[in-house]
């Protein structure tokens, strides 16, 4: 995609996002496991995690929290889904 940029709406990309804990262990249920978390703004790739399961989704949550700019951060994280090969 060498040049080719595309532009999500706003109301899509929040579509993606949730703001706690319950609404992503909901969309993870949904979507099904493993699903990556990542904080939607701020953190710059560095706090992406991989949750395997529900049990894990409280902690791994915190930790994707701890990596995201408090300055830019607004409360929401993007559940992308991953195929394993």
């Amino acid at each position: 995609m060498s040049g080719k940029h595309i532009t999500v709406p706003k109301s899509v990309y929040k579509k993606g996002c949730v703001t706690t804990v319950e609404e992503a262990i909901k969309s993870a249920a949904q979507i099904g496991y493993p699903v990556m978390i990542k904080a939607s703004e701020g953190g710059g790739g560095k706090g992406i995690r991989k949750v395997e399961s529900p049990e894990e989704f409280h902690a791994v949550f915190r930790q994707v929290c701890l990596y995201r700019n408090p300055t830019v951060f607004r409360g929401t994280l993007v559940i992308p889904l991953i195929t394993e090969l």
